[in-house]
């Protein structure tokens, strides 16, 4: 990154490979972070961590022209309908990336993988729209085997786009902790539904 000034004092260029390389490794590494310690349980913990990653990063770097906005109505050319990513990432008012996100780690009867693929081909439609980068957060609790026929199936959905959407998987089968964070979330998740009077979350 290139230092620049704005008005006075110094600030750090992004651009979208920084973004990149963040997206797929120190946010990714933060959110399993999250998981670990029982910060995040449904899609919009999710959303709420990384949204405040990318502000962080945004203010470490003393941007001002970059801005992270929640669940953004958009409209889609091709179609005649509205598509609202979850998270939109705008430099000077101009949309530069697009991101979905999904929480289906022991969520999978309330997130079938369905609704995963689903998303992939609404960003590709938001991708090839307005052309800028796109990504799914997949957070997931699957067998290696599972985990590769999810992600196989995840990107041939994608190359059926000009713009393909990247896939950022977060398989928390990968803690190896024995099935200790497995048990710790279920409790949680049962004593969560509780405070909701027993509604699915």
């Amino acid at each position: 990154m290139l230092g620049c000034t704005l008005q006075g004092y110094l600030m750090n260029d992004i651009d979208l490979q920084d973004w990149d390389y963040q997206i797929k490794g120190n946010f990714r590494k933060a959110i399993m972070r999250d998981f670990q310690n029982f910060h995040i349980f449904v899609e919009a913990d999710l959303q709420s961590s990384l949204s405040r990653l990318m502000r962080q990063f945004i203010i470490k770097n003393e941007n001002p022209h970059w801005r992270v906005y929640n669940q953004p109505y958009q409209r889609s050319k091709s179609k005649e309908l509205g598509i609202y990513p979850d998270l939109l990432v705008t430099k000077r008012k101009d949309r530069r990336i697009a991101l979905e996100l999904k929480q289906s780690a022991l969520r999978e009867s309330r997130v079938p993988f369905k609704k995963v693929n689903e998303d992939i081909s609404k960003l590709g439609e938001i991708g090839d729209s307005l052309s800028i980068p796109t990504y799914l957060v997949y957070s997931c609790y699957l067998s290696q085997e599972e985990e590769e026929t999810q992600l196989e199936q995840l990107e041939s959905t994608a190359m059926g786009f000009r713009k393909p959407p990247e896939v950022v998987l977060i398989n928390l089968r990968n803690l190896n902790d024995h099935g200790a964070w497995r048990n710790r979330m279920f409790e949680h998740l049962k004593q969560i539904q509780e405070l909701y009077g027993g509604g699915i979350i």
